[in-house]
């Protein structure tokens, strides 16, 4: 009776130590959300505030992490970052609990199983990196529960013979698979442990059978990832990342050293500093662990006959693997998973040392100080390093610290969006920075709840913010370009509005400005955020902007999203990174989450400019772009608003000079799908607006006067007149001439109508002919432009067998679907809808 109590107010002492040495710096960590945290808060948020999971889309793979915690957060009264912090710690406390659990169970053999118990506890409660990790919204938090959890059912359906703990078994493999995808280490690791006690064990049959059912549970606990896995392709990208760059996945002769750095990771002295993971530790264990750990590992190998002693070193070798395997071998994050491990050998060391100690009366009193000045040192221990790592380093204290927080991670971020949030004026944001996963999380639950396209209204002064780059870790720096959209936050309303573009010259203008005469934002610590300038009423940059008159839809995709509107420059050059945006519009709410690509096209359909790799806000080429997906995506869009989306896209250095259009493609939910579109479309693309890229003046189109020939194309086209190298009514078989037709542009189209001459004979036969696009397709008809003429040139070339005289017409037709244009005189009709050249 007397252990019993001991053992239970020991493990009170332990979960309070585990709860208290991470809830006391929780006001100090992080100073500021960083790129990963920001990811899953937003995520969290989106869920919670009823708008779904976002699937898989080249990210963050997991959803069911954040379905736990967003019921959690329902359960809680809505999302608050806080919380989501106490909701990690609450799962390291609970996986404290475990892990002493699955102790008494594995060691039962043990006489001072208690005490291997409270030191496995103690050991987990104050591993430095699981306190460290405690404080972040990862999907690897879990991992310390899960697995320990998964063991110590094995365990017990093992020696229960019980069918019911190998269901539990199976469901409690599939939570630590599902929630993170390093988990799936884990039914590796028990599996090994299993074959091993099987080869022991003399029930072989009953022990399939469990085996069986285990499986079959595990199953059916993974259907809901197997859904995911078959219906989003490639969902399991996210795994690649593990291996960036160089690995043993892709470099096996790496192997050995990137084990050797994992391990080292734990127990030696390190120069590595994460400021994500563990900046505040040379290693995961104090010197004093290291010592107990050693002597499980001795006593784990002496006692190879008992049962299961096996399970914690194969578990924890094991689980070594992710972090090996990938490019960042020093990073805790990926060994979550030998967290529980290790706390389990250190718990088998202290018992020993406790049971040899017990049965020498001489050493009684000394041993068992010595344990309890472990249990007291070793959360003072930890502590002092979390007080050193927020109060002390220059890695945190001195903003210019190489890896610093605020140089290397940028999480002072948060800081800047906090301070912008609680201010008593309107702010100008660069949309850029706005629409990041961290700036939703941060802002959208607790102070801007409302967001909205710009609706016309005048547009107040305010402060504007130039964010510094090294701010922003995993954001979108500013590239070779300043930002041209802007979001304005307004305080008192808690309402963002998204605003269309500034023009180039403006925006340059203003982002210098804000840099060389506003002043300097910094958070508590002395960071520099950034810059911030007023703008007045009567001297507002954004008091001119304009949302785009909408008469017609130019493309519509998945019969749910319209395109109404294209602007970019009437120049493109060569090389240069352009603003294009795009007007979306939905036509009912709570659409999917859409995505859209954005290329520069010829007439032959062939790309010649895109969001290319050199732009820091894209990070790949070409790669299909959420529709502000973290501040404002299209399931969050009510019908009739019209949401400005400005790309930047690059024009390709050999791009000839000539007409080009812009090619969208929409991908929807859960992504990587095209979505059907309406024409004029290529495949999945649908091709919009127009541009010329390098025109040479008056090589392509001359602005002019209606010509009063009435000699009409449609109401598209009118003739103005032609000029041919030999006499028409003079030409003879054989002969080779060249005509020029020039026309004048009454109304744009989009269609690409193919020009032609056609010759025929004194029959009526068709003798030559050449039918191209506009000025052989560098400037097809989608690109003439109201108000001006352009001249197309044709050479021909009579049969010698042909028959004069000899009859020239000039037509155009729709090469979709090859029907002319009507040609007309004076309103009249002309035959076969050609006019003659006479």
């Amino acid at each position: 009776m007397r252990k019993r109590l001991f053992f239970y107010f020991g493990m009170v002492v332990v979960l309070w130590i585990a709860f208290w040495i991470r809830v006391q710096f929780i006001a100090e960590l992080p100073p500021g959300l960083h790129y990963d945290m920001g990811r899953v808060s937003e995520r969290i948020w989106r869920w919670e505030a009823g708008y779904g999971l976002r699937l898989h889309f080249l990210d963050i793979a997991e959803p069911f992490d954040t379905l736990a915690r967003g019921i959690y957060h329902r359960l809680t009264g809505g999302y608050v970052q806080y919380m989501g912090q106490v909701y990690t710690v609450w799962l390291y406390v609970l996986a404290t609990a475990v892990t002493a659990t699955c102790a008494r169970v594995l060691y039962r053999w043990h006489p001072q199983r208690d005490i291997i118990a409270l030191g496995a506890a103690l050991t987990l409660a104050t591993l430095p990196p699981a306190v460290q990790l405690s404080f972040h919204f990862y999907r690897a938090n879990s991992m310390p529960f899960s697995a320990m959890l998964a063991l110590m059912l094995l365990i017990i359906a093992w020696r229960k013979e019980s069918l019911r703990g190998a269901v539990l078994t199976g469901l409690a493999l599939g939570l630590a698979s599902m929630v993170y995808l390093a988990g799936l280490f884990v039914p590796l690791a028990l599996f090994i442990v299993a074959l091993i006690e099987l080869l022991r064990d003399d029930k072989f049959t009953k022990r399939i059978v469990q085996g069986m059912v285990i499986a079959v549970s595990f199953g059916v606990s993974m259907l809901g990832w197997l859904y995911y896995y078959l219906r989003i392709p490639d969902w399991l990208l996210r795994v690649n990342s593990l291996s960036e760059e160089a690995s043993p996945l892709s470099q096996p002769d790496l192997f050995p050293t990137y084990l050797w750095t994992t391990v080292s990771t734990i127990f030696l002295p390190s120069t590595v500093h994460d400021m994500r993971y563990a900046p505040f530790t040379t290693g995961f264990l104090n010197p004093v662990l290291i010592g107990l750990f050693a002597i499980g590992i001795a006593v784990t190998l002496w006692r190879w006959r008992e049962r299961w002693v096996f399970a914690p070193l194969i578990l924890g070798v094991v689980m070594l693997l992710p972090n090996a395997l990938s490019s960042e071998p020093y990073q805790p994050v990926r060994m979550v998973g030998t967290f529980g491990a290790l706390a389990l050998l250190v718990g088998l060391g202290a018992g020993e040392v406790y049971q040899w100690v017990h049965k020498r009366d001489s050493l009684r009193v000394i041993g068992g100080s010595l344990l309890l000045a472990i249990a007291v040192g070793t959360p003072v221990y930890t502590t002092y390093h979390l007080w050193y790592h927020y109060y002390q380093q220059p890695l945190v204290t001195v903003p210019e610290a190489a890896r610093s927080h605020a140089l290397h991670y940028r999480v002072g971020y948060q800081d800047m969006l906090e301070q912008i949030a609680v201010a008593d004026i309107p702010t100008y944001l660069p949309l850029v920075h706005l629409n990041t996963d961290l700036a939703a999380a941060t802002l959208r639950p607790q102070y801007f709840p409302t967001v909205t396209p710009y609706d016309g209204r005048e547009l107040p002064a305010g402060q504007v913010v130039r964010p510094v780059g090294e701010v922003i870790y995993g954001f979108f720096a500013y590239g070779l370009y300043p930002p041209v959209q802007y979001g304005l936050l307004l305080p008192d309303s808690g309402e963002i509005i998204i605003l269309p573009p500034l023009a180039i010259d403006t925006a340059e203008q203003l982002f210098d400005a804000v840099r060389d005469e506003g002043e300097i934002y910094t958070n508590e610590l002395g960071w520099a955020l950034g810059w911030r300038d007023m703008v007045t009423e009567t001297d507002n940059p954004f008091a001119d902007l304009r949302v785009p008159e909408v008469d017609t839809v130019l493309a519509t995709f998945d019969d749910m999203l319209e395109l109404v509107a294209v602007e970019a420059n009437e120049t493109l050059g060569t090389g240069d990174y352009m603003p294009i945006t795009l007007y979306w519009r939905v036509r009912e709410a709570g659409t999917p989450d859409y995505f859209s690509r954005l290329q520069v096209w010829d007439s032959a359909n062939s790309s010649f400019g895109a969001e290319g790799t050199a732009l820091s806000v894209i990070g790949s080429a070409d790669f299909p772009l959420n529709i502000h997906y973290n501040i404002y995506p299209t399931v969050m869009w009510e019908v009739g608003e019209i949401v400005p989306d400005t790309r930047w896209v690059r024009i390709a250095d050999d791009t000839p000079a000539g007409a080009y259009r812009f090619a969208v493609s929409v991908l929807g939910y859960p992504g990587l799908f095209p979505v059907g579109n309406t024409s004029p479309r290529f495949e999945a693309w649908s091709l919009v607006g127009r541009s010329a890229v390098n025109p040479v003046v008056g090589d392509f189109m001359v602005a002019s006067t209606p010509p009063e020939t009435e000699l009409r194309l449609g109401d598209l086209y009118e003739l103005v007149n032609y000029e041919a190298s030999i006499a028409l009514d003079e030409l003879n078989a054989g002969d080779t001439f060249n005509v020029d037709v020039t026309w004048y542009v009454h109304e744009t189209t989009q269609v690409d109508y193919i020009t032609a001459v056609h010759v025929l004979d004194d029959t009526g036969a068709l003798v030559t002919q050449q039918d191209v696009q506009g000025l052989q397709g560098l400037f097809p008809t989608w690109a003439w432009q109201d108000g001006h003429t352009i001249t197309l040139s044709y050479t021909l070339t009579i049969p010698d067998n042909a028959q004069a005289p000899f009859t020239v017409q000039t037509l155009m037709y729709d090469f979709d679907g090859l029907v002319r244009l009507p040609a007309t005189e004076d309103d009249e009709a002309l035959a076969n809808d050609v006019i003659v050249l006479e």
